[in-house]
């Protein structure tokens, strides 16, 4: 502490402090357990206050809490640092500062101080533009809190705070186990309130990760499926939307970028085949034997495959992957295709997109039954010929 913050530390009567809102609201057992700190360790941190306004008072600007439990404890006096501040903006810099890293402070709270920042900055600088405006607030909070780079901070609550549903929604999230990151995933919900509401509340109380909370929105978000074609097709391409058990902590978590399936709920589709037909099915490594029982569910029996080999490798649970296989299955009568149209067993294709088969397929698909009535189960493209079903 320097000569200056010295000669600006005071012992007040708790009479003489007078506050207006706090950025959070404290429950009685947070008093209660400040005050039996107070009691215990005394008043380590003084609480900042403004210059004696005209009715000898001081009105105060951060540290709420140590007041609050000061009266409490029935103490006389709490000790307090004196700063005289240039501007409502720089009131809330210091409030913004204090409560920033606190636990007890939610998200939402703290979203919605840097709202508040903002907004008292903007009628300040009269016309500035937002970038300039955000700067100014980076600066400060870097300056007061000792943060590094915060400017990636600062957007992400303003973000929060200016998409926050009127009165419900994020504000059932508790701080204690919901981080930025997780307040930006429920905000893809800000169209389904009552979903984001529903979720919210879930997973209130519970250390719940980032990825999982991703998972659920992504489900939430995915469109509804339209019924299964009625027409009966003899050639069948499937790429499933595997489940993993493991989806939650893995890198590569198929359920971070689409809605999978259980595997009985993929068991469970009644796929439209002819009586004679021919299935290609997507199975990455670890889904094999799944992949071997949906088959034999859908009406057909595994007869080969072809690999897929990738220009680059890939996440795994045991070894890092470099290829999928595509299993082939029969049902009825349909015949192999002639020597001339069977192609190698070994396809190499670059890597695209997470889950992206390669385009390649279809001309392989094609060549092998050319007279084919083609359908795509879980199809990401559109190809001409073709029916395509599912997202």
């Amino acid at each position: 502490m320097n000569q200056t913050e010295k000669e600006n530390l005071l012992k007040l009567p708790i009479s003489a402090v007078v506050w207006k809102s706090p950025i959070r609201e404290f429950t009685a057992e947070d008093v209660k357990n400040m005050a039996t700190s107070l009691r215990t360790h005394g008043q380590i941190e003084p609480i900042v206050c403004k210059p004696q306004n005209a009715d000898g008072l001081y009105e105060g600007v951060c540290g709420r809490l140590r007041y609050e439990g000061a009266k409490y404890a029935n103490l006389d006096s709490v000790l307090v640092r004196i700063h005289k501040f240039e501007s409502e903006a720089d009131v809330l810099d210091w409030q913004l500062a204090e409560n920033l890293h606190r636990k007890e402070l939610t998200v939402v709270q703290k979203a919605e101080a840097f709202k508040r920042l903002y907004e008292a900055r903007k009628r300040e600088a009269g016309g500035m533009k937002e970038k300039h405006i955000v700067a100014g607030i980076v600066e400060a909070h870097e300056k007061l809190t000792g943060e590094k780079k915060a400017e990636r901070t600062v957007w992400r609550y303003l973000q929060i705070a200016n998409e926050l549903p009127q009165g419900q929604g994020l504000k059932t999230v508790p701080g204690d186990s919901f981080g930025v990151k997780h307040a930006l995933e429920l905000l893809r919900l800000k169209g389904k309130p009552q979903e984001q509401v529903k979720l919210a509340e879930e997973f209130a109380g519970k250390p719940v990760s980032v990825k999982k909370l991703r998972a659920e929105v992504t489900k939430i978000l995915a469109p509804e499926p339209e019924p299964l074609p009625e027409d009966l097709f003899n050639v069948i391409y499937a790429d499933p939307p595997w489940q993993y058990e493991f989806s939650e902590s893995s890198r590569g978590a198929p359920d971070q970028h689409y809605a999978t399936m259980t595997l009985q709920e993929i068991c469970d589709l009644k796929v439209p085949s002819a009586d004679d037909a021919i299935l290609f099915l997507w199975a990455t490594n670890p889904k094999l034997e799944e992949a071997l029982q949906v088959i034999k569910k859908w009406g057909f029996q595994y007869r080969t495959n072809l690999v897929w080999v990738k220009d680059k490798i890939g996440t795994g649970f045991y070894v890092r992957g470099q290829h999928e296989l595509l299993l082939i299955g029969k049902k009825g009568e349909i015949q192999a295709p002639e020597e001339s149209d069977r192609p190698p067993s070994v396809l190499y294709a670059p890597r695209r997109e997470h889950s992206q088969k390669p385009d390649e397929v279809y001309a392989v698909i094609e060549r092998m039954y050319p007279q084919g009535k083609y359908l795509e189960l879980f199809a990401r493209n559109h190809r001409e010929g073709w029916v395509s079903w599912g997202a």
